[in-house]
C-alpha cells in the first residue's frame, strides 16, 4: 500500500470522527417538525412534529420523548424500540425539516416583519436581514431587544456597530426574543408622540425657509446642509443672524451661525448637527416686522411643544 492510499484513508478516518456542527449538536424541541427515514423498510418513513409534551408518535413503536435529544440520539432511540418488532431494521435517519423550536420575532420597521425560526440563534442584525433587511424609515439607532425569559428591554445602537464595522458586540437572541426596529421620525403612524422620544435623531427648522418642521438627521449633516434641506431660505431670509439651539444641562446653548460669511469665505468653521438641535432663521425687517417675525419664529415652536404634550398626556391616559 502506496503512501497516497494511506494518507487517503487517514484523512478519511479523521473526517469521520470530527463531531459534526450544526443539526448533529441541534437539540429538538416542541413544535420541530422531523423526517423519520428507514432504508431497510422505506414505507415505515413518516413526517412527525414535536407535540407541547416533547413526545413524537412513530408508527409501530408508537410515542417517544424525544424533547431534548440530538437527532442521533433520537436515531438510535427509534431503531433500538424498532428492531424489537422488526429485526431487519438496523437504521434510521433522522431530520430536522423545520427548526420552530428556536423562534425569535422581528417587528417595526423591517421589510418581513414577523415570526422567524433558526437552527441556531443568529445575532440581532442577522435577524433583521432575515427579517428582509431594515427600511428606510428604520431608526437602527435604537434597535429595542425585549428578551422572551424575562421580558428584559435593551436598547442597542446597531448603528454605531455598523459604523464602527465591529460586529462581535452586538447580542445574540435566544428562544422568544423580540426585536424591534423603530420608526426614524418624530410620529408614530398614529400621529401620537412615542414616550421615548428623547434622543431620536432628528432636528428642527424654522423660521425664514421653505419647508419648516421635524427632519431626520443623517451623519455628518451640518447647519447649511439643513437649510437647503428644509428647502431653503425664504426672501427676506437674514442668513447673517441664524441660530442653532442645543440641548445641554442645565440650560440648552445658543450659537449664532453668519451663514453669508460663510458662503462667501468659508467661515466660520463648519457646525455639524446633534440630535434635537433646533436651527431658526430669522427674517430681516423693520422693528415691526421684526416682531411679527419673532411671534412668527415662535409660534411654530409652541404649537409643536403643546401638541407633544398634549400627545403624551393622551397617549399615557389611553385605555
Amino acid at each position: 500500500m502506496n503512501s497516497k492510499v494511506i494518507c487517503t484513508i487517514v484523512i478519511a478516518l479523521i473526517a469521520l470522527n470530527i463531531p459534526q456542527a450544526g443539526a448533529e449538536d441541534y437539540t429538538v424541541g416542541a413544535g420541530d417538525v422531523l423526517t423519520l427515514n428507514f432504508w431497510q423498510q422505506p414505507d415505515l418513513n413518516t413526517v412527525v412534529t414535536v407535540r407541547q409534551d416533547g413526545k413524537i408518535a412513530v408508527p409501530v413503536i408508537g410515542e417517544l420523548t424525544v424533547e431534548g435529544m440530538t437527532t442521533s440520539e433520537i436515531a438510535d432511540e427509534v431503531v433500538d424500540k424498532m428492531t424489537f418488532y422488526n429485526p431487519n431494521i438496523s437504521q434510521a435517519t433522522v431530520v430536522v425539516t423545520e427548526f420552530n423550536s428556536r423562534t425569535v420575532y422581528v417587528t417595526g420597521q423591517v421589510n418581513n416583519p414577523g415570526e422567524l425560526n433558526f437552527e441556531v440563534f443568529p445575532n440581532v442584525w442577522e435577524a433583521i436581514q432575515r427579517a428582509g433587511g431594515a427600511t428606510e424609515e428604520a431608526d437602527l439607532s435604537r434597535v429595542r431587544l425585549i428578551r422572551g425569559d424575562t421580558g428584559k428591554i435593551r436598547t442597542l445602537d446597531i448603528e454605531k456597530y455598523l459604523r464602527e464595522g465591529d460586529l462581535t458586540g452586538i447580542p445574540k437572541l435566544s428562544k422568544n426574543d423580540n426585536v424591534d426596529i423603530p420608526r426614524y421620525a418624530l410620529t408614530g403612524g398614529e400621529g401620537v408622540i412615542p414616550r421615548d422620544f428623547e434622543g431620536r435623531k432628528v432636528f428642527f427648522v424654522y423660521g425664514a425657509v421653505a419647508r419648516p418642521g421635524v427632519m431626520n438627521l443623517d451623519q455628518g449633516l451640518d447647519v447649511l446642509d439643513a437649510i437647503v434641506l428644509a428647502g431653503g431660505p425664504t426672501e427676506g431670509a437674514k442668513l447673517s443672524k441664524v441660530r442653532v439651539i442645543s440641548k445641554a444641562n442645565p440650560y440648552s446653548q445658543v450659537a449664532t451661525v453668519n451663514l453669508d460669511q460663510y458662503s462667501k469665505q468659508g467661515l466660520p468653521a463648519r457646525i455639524p448637527l446633534k440630535p434635537e438641535d433646533t436651527i431658526v432663521v430669522p427674517r430681516g425687517q423693520g422693528v415691526w416686522g421684526s416682531v411679527y417675525g419673532v411671534i412668527r419664529e415662535v409660534l411654530p415652536i409652541i404649537a409643536t411643544t403643546s401638541a407633544t404634550i398634549l400627545a403624551i398626556a393622551a397617549y399615557n391616559n389611553r385605555d
